[in-house]
């Protein structure tokens, strides 16, 4: 009974993770939900939990960071992805949406944006919020070649108003160099497993990474600095393939925009 609770709470309750970033471009707090990797399936974190805790946390907008729902999901899991992104937008938050690899198709886009939900490929939106001024920029390219740059899909990020980019896959690498002030992604689903005190299982090809490598290089979930911007990754809702999750629950993640 106990090994069934353990799983129960770590792979089916939901966690709100805070974090707070300050810069001089922001004029009024903004607070920004992620929501990452739902993977529609047909057990998960309810989704009136959800909808409760962004009711709580009363965000100015909700960023959809992809992979709603799996490769070769039926109709009725693909319609549940929908319906979920539908309700919160039709809770009155503006919400953006990139892509996954998984979530790919253009019919998918076209009902999302027929419900209210900007559907960011290689676009860029600006959004006000009281007196702070967000440019959202989106991108749709999961996989990427040498010459991947974004300068040559955008105009470089305005220096007085704050930059958010949005993209799936946080390959970091690729998008620096551009200079957005919050790189925003999802996909590493944290890990998944999280030791107590020697951090993820597995990364990219490695077992206890963190005990070879500097913690901050391993960048499977949380806030991390460049000299550029920041980067936040979050370990997402759902579970692919599996439910495997241990110390490390189904999250949204809220992110605080504050004035220096």
């Amino acid at each position: 009974m106990l090994i069934v609770l353990i799983f129960i709470f770590n792979n089916y309750t939901l966690k709100v993770t805070k974090e707070t970033i300050t810069s001089n471009k922001i004029s009024n707090d903004v607070k920004i939900a992620v929501i990452s990797d739902y993977h529609a399936f047909y057990v998960g974190v309810p989704n009136i939990v959800v909808y409760t805790a962004l009711k709580r946390e009363n965000p100015d907008v909700v960023c959809f960071m992809g992979d709603m729902y799996s490769n070769g999901s039926s109709e009725f899991l693909i319609d549940k992805a929908i319906d979920f992104m539908s309700h919160i937008a039709n809770m009155g938050y503006p919400c953006y949406f990139v892509n996954g690899e998984h979530d790919n198709e253009t019919s998918y886009f076209d009902i999302l944006e027929d419900n209210g939900i900007n559907v960011l490929h290689y676009e860029m939106d600006t959004i006000k919020v009281k007196d702070t001024t967000l440019n959202i920029y989106g991108i749709d390219n999961v996989y990427f070649s040498d010459t991947f740059d974004l300068h040559n899909e955008f105009s470089p990020p305005n220096s007085n108003e704050f930059s958010i980019l949005l993209a799936h896959i946080p390959m970091y690498d690729y998008y620096k160099e551009f200079g957005a002030d919050l790189t925003i992604s999802g996909d590493t689903h944290g890990g998944l497993v999280q030791i107590p005190f020697l951090g993820c299982l597995y990364y990219e090809g490695e077992f206890l990474p963190e005990l070879k490598h500097d913690p901050t290089d391993i960048k499977d979930k949380g806030l991390f600095d460049y000299d550029s911007g920041k980067l936040f990754i979050t370990s997402g809702l759902g579970n692919y393939p599996l439910p495997v999750r241990f110390n490390n629950r189904p999250e949204i993640a809220i992110i605080t925009l504050k004035s220096t």
